[in-house]
């Protein structure tokens, strides 16, 4: 099973989340998590304000910067139906050398959401460090969360918004998941790369994941395989 990943934005150094995944954008590597771990200062702010992100690789941090993101409100704090929850940003290829070396987490392809409603899936949580087993409830589910919204330069969450998704896979919540679970990647029994982890419901009776797939082609990025040259030494 794939060792998770500890990602942060720099900005907001109290909160954190699990990389989904490595991803390929413009000829350069980047990391892919939950837009609301990443970029929780961007609320309000222009899209040229880039902050900063850290992954941890063996007890130190790696630096990347935000290139995209798809938010889950507006810069006005309305929700938006349509967001993917989902971010990225580039590092360098040495970050992403160290990553693959230092963390067996590359899955071996992408997959469209699960074709029946009862298969059984797999994601790893690095706040719960657990490998979690999932059974599929629906794939074009809905769910209201309610996210932290921090300005710039403050460590400290100023507002909280109410947002519902909409074109999730729900998953019935088998043991304990919790915060800084988020961003986990949800993968079959092949290995194969399905969703990322926005949320569990107010009951907590479900997880829900944005298909990976289609954050992918919003951001116009492919994903990083066990077949990437990274990899090789993997074999």
């Amino acid at each position: 099973m794939a060792g998770p990943i500890r990602i942060w934005n720099q900005a907001v150094p109290g909160e954190f989340g699990t990389l989904s995944c490595l991803v390929k954008w413009k000829e350069r590597y980047a990391v892919l998590s939950v837009a609301h771990v990443l970029t929780p200062t961007c609320l309000g702010v222009s899209p040229d304000s880039r902050p900063i992100v850290e992954c941890s690789v063996n007890g130190s941090a790696r630096i990347g910067m935000v290139r995209n993101w798809d938010m889950a409100v507006s810069s006005a704090g309305m929700p938006l139906g349509f967001s993917r929850d989902a971010a990225m940003a580039t590092i360098g290829d040495d970050t992403a050398a160290i990553l693959v070396r230092e963390h067996n987490f590359l899955p071996t392809a992408t997959r469209r959401v699960p074709h029946s409603p009862d298969e059984t899936l797999y994601f790893t949580g690095v706040a719960s460090a657990m490998p979690h087993a999932t059974v599929v409830q629906d794939y074009d589910a809905r769910a209201d969360f309610a996210y932290k919204v921090y300005e710039l330069g403050q460590t400290g969450a100023s507002r909280t918004v109410d947002v519902s998704l909409r074109g999730l896979i729900q998953t019935e919540r088998r043991s304990e998941v919790i915060g800084g679970d988020s961003g986990s990647l949800l993968r079959d029994a092949q290995d194969r790369a399905i969703g990322i982890l926005v949320g569990v419901d107010l009951k907590r009776s479900y997880c829900y994941f944005s298909p990976l797939d289609d954050i992918l082609d919003e951001f116009k990025a492919s994903l990083v395989t066990r077949s990437d040259p990274l990899a090789r030494h993997l074999r």
